[in-house]
């Protein structure tokens, strides 16, 4: 908070409650700290988005960045920007087919298995052993 005291970090929200305002947004991106980033943390938040209907970019700074599938990895803010004016024209089916097509890819990546857990952790060492 100190480091960005230009950004207003409001109250704590529960979950219900912060679902409540994801489920209102048209697309969501997260950010996270870059060295989680490089080292392979995937955000939950990204199942999150799928289980409620929200179309996610993935940061391609993101070791996994393709975890919703290479369409929806943005490479610069201009792109980001893009997408974001690209998916705020969709109409609702067609962001829902977004979410299908995101929530196949993560079904797809074996996240919700251990052995998949575990492969995938072992890739992310293997890329940053190399």
């Amino acid at each position: 908070i100190r480091k960005h005291h230009h950004i207003a970090f409001g109250p704590r929200l529960n979950f219900d409650e912060s679902m409540k305002i994801l489920n209102s947004m048209i697309v969501t991106t997260h950010i996270t700290k870059p060295l989680y980033a490089e080292k392979g943390f995937v955000s939950p938040r990204y199942l999150e988005n799928v289980a409620y209907g929200v179309p996610a970019l993935v940061p391609s700074e993101f070791l996994k960045s393709d975890i919703l599938g290479k369409t929806w990895r943005v490479d610069t803010e201009q792109q980001l920007i893009e997408r974001v004016m690209y998916i705020s024209r969709c109409s609702i089916n067609t962001r829902k087919s977004i979410v299908d097509e995101q929530r196949s890819v993560l079904h797809e990546s074996g996240l919700f298995s251990v052995e998949n857990v575990v492969s995938l952790i072992e890739d992310c060492m293997k890329e940053l052993t190399v």
